[in-house]
């Protein structure tokens, strides 16, 4: 795992002598394994480097599971903005 320089949790594959990359966006429940494993596994398979990041930074947010995780990470989507990340 890696932090931008805004502060939110990354994570990159990079492939050396990469000429292209590719960036994943995660949905609702945020950077998990399935992401991180994904962008390693199209880097490995592309020779792309391929990120991905936290679109919730620095948010305490429920997990998946909990009671009303999913309205209450749904009710802060339109807070997202570019230059939070």
């Amino acid at each position: 795992m890696e932090t931008l320089p805004s502060g939110t949790p990354a994570h990159l594959a990079r492939s050396e002598g990469a000429s292209r990359g590719l960036i994943v966006i995660p949905d609702v429940w945020g950077l998990r394994p399935l992401f991180t494993e994904m962008c390693d596994d199209l880097a490995a398979r592309t020779g792309w480097s391929v990120g991905s990041f936290e679109p919730f930074p620095g948010r305490d947010l429920p997990n998946e599971g909990e009671p009303d995780a999913g309205p209450a990470r749904f009710a802060v989507l339109p807070e997202l903005t570019d230059d939070r990340l």
